[in-house]
C-alpha cells in the first residue's frame, strides 16, 4: 500500500504523491536511488476535492519520474487504474444522498462506474515526462456528520523495459470532515523554539494561530489544563545551570508568567485538576528528583504550584536524569522515566512516595505510556528499535517487543523508538522508527499473556533525520508521537505527519512540527477549553 499526503492547503488544489516501483531495483541504480527509494512518483489531482458542492470534478492520475532524475535512455511504463471505493465512517448521515454505508461500489459517486480497461502507457526519461489517466471523476462532497467522502483509488504503475510492477498500490483521495458537534474545535498546539503555532484538526489542518514566545533556548516539554484553560511550556537547560517554565492563558492568547529556576527542566505532567505540576530536573543531571516545583536537582522531580510557578514539594526517583513524566488519569500515581535508570519509577502522588520500580529495560527509559488503569507500562529504552511491556502490579517485564523486518541499528538518533503512543481505546501502539522513518503498528489485544503484534507500518513523509531548523538546543530530530483523543489521527512531531489511524497513511503534514518534537492537543467548545492533554505522552483512556 503507497501511502501520500497533501502538498498543499486545505482549500487549494493540490495532488497527493507517493513512489511506486520500489521494487525496481534495476531502474533504481539507472536512478542513482538508494534501497528505500521509490524509482517512481504517482501523483492525483486535485488532491482535496473543495468547494463542497455534490458536483463532480475531474481527476488525473498520473505516474512520473523522481525530482532531479534524468535517464541516459527512456523506459517504457504502463499506468493502470483497477477500482476506486468508498471507505466511509460509520457516523455518515443514511438520509442524504451519497452518504450511505460503506460498500465496494456505489456507482453514483465516481465516473465511469466499471473501470475495466483504464490505463495509459509511455516513456519516461526526464523528469518533466507523465504517463497519465484522466478518465476519473470524482464527487465533492461532505456528509451531514462525521462523513466524508473518501476515495482509495487501486492503481498499479509498470516498468515495461525491466518487467517490474508494483503491487497493485492504493493512493487516497481525502476530504477530512468538519467537527460533529456544534462548537467544539480539536486543535493541535505546535510548540518550536520561540513559538506557538495552532492547527484546526477539524477545518483541513489549517493553521490558525502563530504566536511568538520567550521559548527560543529550546523547548523541552508542554502540558495543558482544562479546569484552568492554562498551557504550561518548560524551556531552555536540561542540567544543573537551570531551566524555565511560562504559563499560557489559552483563552486570552497571552503570556502570564515566566519562572527561572536553579535546576534543569524537561518534560512535566500535570495533575487532572490542573493545581500541581511535576517536573523533571533534567535528563544530564546525576540525581533522580522531580519536583513540585523544585526543592533540589539531581535525580529529582519538583512539584510545582500551577498557579505561580512556585516550588512546593519533590520527588527523589532514585534513578539518574530524570526526563519524562505521566501522571495517571486519575491523578493518584506519577510515573518517572529517569534516563539513566533502567527502571521506570511510580510514586504516590498523595504522599510523594516510591511504590514501584517497574523494569529492568536494556539502557535506560526513554519515552513511555501506560493504559488507564495502570495495570500495564510500554518502555522505550536507548539503542533499541522497539519497545518493553511491563506489569505494573508486579514491577516485571513480560514482553520484549522488537519491530521486525526493518534494519534496527544505524543512521539514527541513540532512541530508534523515541515516540510511543497507546491508542484511546487501548487496542493499538505506534512506535516511532527513526531509523527507517517509519511509524509501526501493534495491536494489542493479547495483553497481557502474548506479546503485541506487529499489524502495520507507516512510512512517514518527513524523514527523521538531521536536524531541527531554527533549533537552539538539543536539535536531533528524535522524534515523538500522539494520538488524537478520538483516536482518528496519530500526529508525529520532527516529521510533520498526521497520520489517519483508520487507513493507517499520512493524510496532512504540520510544517511547524517538522521541526520540533513538542506538540498537544487542546479541545475548545464555546469559547472554554474542554479537554486538553494533560501529558505529553498520549496514556490510554478506555474505561
Amino acid at each position: 500500500m503507497l501511502v501520500i499526503t497533501a502538498t498543499v492547503s486545505a482549500e487549494d488544489s493540490g495532488h497527493f504523491s507517493v513512489g511506486c516501483l520500489t521494487n525496481d531495483s534495476a531502474l533504481k541504480a539507472e536512478e542513482g536511488l538508494g534501497r528505500l527509494d521509490a524509482a517512481a512518483t504517482l501523483t492525483i489531482s486535485p488532491a482535496l476535492l473543495w468547494p463542497v458542492n455534490q458536483r463532480f470534478s475531474n481527476t488525473r492520475i498520473a505516474m512520473s519520474l523522481p525530482a532531479t532524475v534524468q535517464l541516459s535512455s527512456a523506459v517504457t511504463v504502463t499506468l493502470t487504474v483497477n477500482n476506486v471505493t468508498n471507505d466511509q465512517v460509520v457516523d455518515d448521515d443514511p438520509r442524504r444522498s451519497g452518504c450511505r454505508a460503506a460498500i465496494g461500489n456505489l456507482g453514483t459517486d465516481w465516473t465511469p462506474a466499471t473501470l475495466v480497461g483504464l490505463s495509459a502507457s509511455g516513456r519516461l526519461q526526464a523528469t518533466t515526462d507523465t504517463v497519465s489517466v484522466t478518465a476519473v471523476q470524482l464527487r465533492r462532497e461532505r456528509c451531514l456528520k462525521l462523513g466524508a467522502r473518501t476515495y482509495r483509488i487501486s492503481v498499479t504503475c509498470c516498468d515495461i523495459t525491466h518487467a517490474v510492477c508494483d503491487s497493485i498500490p492504493q493512493v487516497l483521495n481525502v476530504l477530512v470532515p468538519k467537527a460533529a458537534v456544534a462548537g467544539l474545535h480539536h486543535y493541535e498546539y505546535v510548540l518550536p523554539a520561540g513559538h506557538l503555532y495552532v492547527y484546526d484538526t477539524d477545518d483541513q489542518f489549517s493553521a490558525v494561530k502563530h504566536f511568538s514566545l520567550p521559548t527560543g533556548a529550546g523547548v523541552r516539554g508542554a502540558v495543558a489544563s482544562a479546569a484552568t484553560g492554562r498551557l504550561y511550556v518548560s524551556y531552555g537547560s536540561d542540567n544543573t545551570t537551570g531551566g524555565s517554565m511560562l504559563a499560557y492563558d489559552l483563552m486570552d492568547d497571552k503570556v502570564l508568567w515566566t519562572r527561572k529556576y536553579s535546576f534543569g527542566i524537561d518534560s512535566m505532567s500535570i495533575s487532572p485538576d490542573g493545581s500541581r505540576i511535576y517536573m523533571p530536573t533534567g535528563e544530564l543531571t546525576s540525581g533522580g528528583i522531580w519536583s513540585i516545583l523544585g526543592l533540589r536537582s539531581g535525580g529529582i522531580w519538583e512539584i510545582l504550584d500551577a498557579r505561580t510557578g512556585d516550588v512546593i514539594g519533590s520527588i527523589d526517583s532514585g534513578g539518574k536524569g530524570p526526563h519524562n513524566t505521566v501522571v495517571s488519569r486519575g491523578g493518584d500515581a506519577v510515573f518517572m522515566g529517569p534516563r539513566g535508570s533502567e527502571y521506570l519509577v511510580m510514586a504516590n502522588t498523595a504522599t510523594n512516595t516510591i511504590i514501584r520500580h517497574i523494569g529492568p529495560v536494556l539502557d535506560g527509559v526513554r519515552p513511555f505510556t501506560i493504559n488507564s488503569g495502570r495495570t500495564l507500562a510500554f518502555i522505550t529504552t536507548t539503542g533499541f528499535l522497539g519497545f518493553f511491556v511491563g506489569d505494573i502490579e508486579s514491577g516485571r517485564i513480560l514482553h520484549t517487543v522488537e519491530v521486525q523486518t526493518f534494519p534496527t541499528s544505524g543512521g539514527a538518533a541513540s532512541a530508534p523508538s523515541h515516540g510511543i503512543s497507546l491508542s484511546p481505546d487501548e487496542k493499538e501502539i505506534y512506535l516511532i522508527d527513526s531509523i527507517n522513518s517509519y511509524v509501526h503498528v501493534f495491536d494489542t489485544d493479547g495483553l497481557p499473556g502474548l506479546p503485541p503484534r506487529q499489524v502495520a507500518d507507516i512510512p512517514l513523509k518527513g524523514r527523521l533525520s538531521g536536524d531541527e531548523s531554527g533549533c537552539a538546543y538539543d536539535c536531533l530530530k528524535d522524534g515523538w508521537l500522539h494520538h488524537s483523543r478520538d483516536g482518528r489521527y496519530v500526529f508525529v512531531g520532527d516529521s510533520g505527519d498526521v497520520i489517519d489511524t483508520k487507513l493507517r497513511t499520512t493524510v496532512a503534514t504540520l510544517p511547524s512540527m517538522a521541526n520540533t518534537r513538542v506538540e498537544i492537543e487542546v479541545d475548545m467548545q464555546n469559547g472554554r477549553t474542554v479537554w486538553c492533554m494533560s501529558n505529553r505522552s498520549s496514556a490510554g483512556m478506555h474505561e
